[in-house]
């Protein structure tokens, strides 16, 4: 029997033309279970409210007076099922967890974590946020020393008016050195967001939260690394871009320094202070006060408004003494005292007598050693000055060295490199209009070193040496 060929071949394509359509099913169905795993994924990073603006604070007091924690903080746009830091030793290796809270004072939520008691002067290593709405990537800090293990050679940035715009030298800068110094120490005008109706698109737009945000997640590199210790400025105080000015909801809830005290956590708790206002803390052998030269002393320039109504944080002097009168007793310990608050007391041929009457007698009292500010933008070295006067010697002065360091860069400075000089004052010995920080190295406890960085060329502009006997000062009443 002859088989025509035509009809095998018919029968040969037909049972191939049922195998391709059954290999095309099952590609589409593999192209199918992939993009749907693929939209799975892409939604679940889509839902992720994944941690930005990572920065720490030094927490903590040991029986000692020691820092001895450290608060974490981030910010998600979201609220999440916890706030939680998980934490070890080792890279990778996360033994510990610690978790605390988050609140919205506008929109987004700002998540404080304080993680208990550290081994001093160890590295670790952190993730933060939660399984739910996802982690971090890794960062890393150092605890604090104890008094003991740290008598000297540290060093420590400090620098008022870094705002998000018109900041890339010293953040540039502070990026590229961060390892050399072990905190740093910012005395106000933190963001400048109350600026952000100055910012290219933003006239008529709402952008202060945005500028907050931005500065932070720039800030985040050196922040989450090393402690970030910051007070308030007049720029802290309110949002008055017309935008916040005609919503109701906006004043109320952006006045008072709220943003500023919702994005940060001091060690106010510690030190018997309030909120981030006014707060101190130790390291090494120095005792730090963070001052609010803004409100809460008798004819303070924003003690009831600035544009908005303002103030009323309290009895800041009464803590001031109190506290100046506690790092005396433990001189021994922490013989160095400095002072950091926005304002200076002593600019150009200026003295703002208001400050001036509410604490340079307890300053010169308590043996301050240093008080640093900004709010001019720009750098000025002032002598030792009390009552006006200045001693004209950094060996063994009686009186506390001013520095105004305000000049780290932000909207208002236009006329660098010559922004804000002023004539010098009886008690000035140098000035600079150029984008600038400062770093203090405590030598041991009875010198430090000063440096003032133009941070365009990343060069020293100026240096002094100062030497204090503390044994001295201090306990020493005025005569």
């Amino acid at each position: 029997m002859l088989f025509a060929p035509t009809v095998c071949g018919k029968n040969r394509d037909a049972n191939d033309h049922n195998d391709f359509v059954l290999e095309e099913s099952v590609v589409r169905l593999k192209m199918i279970g992939l993009t749907l795993a693929l939209f799975s994924a892409l939604g679940a990073v889509m839902a992720a409210d994944l941690p930005t603006q990572v920065h720490i604070a030094l927490a903590g007091l040991d029986s000692n007076g020691d820092s001895n924690s450290m608060t974490v903080s981030w910010n998600t746009k979201g609220a999440t099922t916890t706030s939680t830091v998980k934490f070890g030793t080792s890279s990778g290796v996360y033994n510990n967890a610690a978790t605390g809270a988050a609140a919205a004072y506008y929109e987004t939520f700002n998540h404080h974590v304080t993680l208990g008691t550290l081994a001093p002067n160890t590295q670790y290593f952190y993730i933060v946020g939660d399984d739910a709405s996802g982690w971090s990537k890794e960062y890393t800090f150092k605890s604090a020393p104890t008094y003991n293990q740290l008598r000297g050679n540290f060093s420590f940035f400090v620098f008022g008016d870094m705002g998000e715009k018109r900041a890339d030298d010293s953040e540039r800068y502070i990026k590229a050195n961060k390892e050399s110094v072990d905190l740093i120490w910012h005395a106000g005008d933190v963001g400048y967001a109350d600026d952000s109706f100055l910012h290219l698109g933003c006239m008529t737009e709402f952008c202060y939260e945005k500028a907050f945000d931005d500065y932070l997640n720039d800030a985040e590199e050196w922040a989450s690394l090393r402690p970030y210790m910051v007070m308030p400025g007049n720029h802290e105080a309110d949002c008055h871009d017309p935008a916040c000015l005609l919503s109701r909801e906006r004043r109320e809830k952006l006045s008072n320094f709220t943003a500023f005290n919702g994005r940060f956590k001091m060690p106010s708790k510690e030190s018997g202070g309030i909120m981030n206002m006014f707060y101190s803390f130790n390291y090494g052998n120095v005792h730090f006060i963070s001052f609010d030269s803004e409100t809460d002393y008798p004819n303070a320039p924003l003690a009831t408004r600035y544009v908005l109504p303002c103030g009323g944080f309290g009895d800041q002097l009464k803590w001031l003494e109190q506290d100046l009168i506690k790092a005396n007793e433990n001189s021994a310990e922490r013989p160095w005292v400095l002072v950091a608050a926005h304002r200076p007391m002593y600019h150009s041929t200026n003295i703002n007598k208001e400050l001036q009457a509410a604490v340079e007698e307890l300053f010169y009292k308590y043996g301050v050693d240093i008080y640093i500010t900004g709010h001019v933008h720009s750098y000025e070295r002032n002598y030792p000055t009390y009552q006006g006067v200045p001693e004209k010697t950094y060996q063994n002065p009686r009186a506390p060295s001013h520095l105004l360091i305000g000049g780290a860069g932000n909207d208002e400075m236009k006329d660098v490199p010559n922004n804000d000089v002023s004539a010098p004052g009886p008690w000035t010995v140098v000035t600079d209009g150029n984008y600038g920080i400062g770093k203090i190295t405590i030598e041991d406890d009875n010198n430090l070193s000063f440096d003032y960085i133009q941070t365009t060329t990343g060069k020293v502009f100026d240096t002094f040496h100062l030497y204090r006997d503390h044994s001295a000062y201090g306990k020493k009443l005025l005569v």
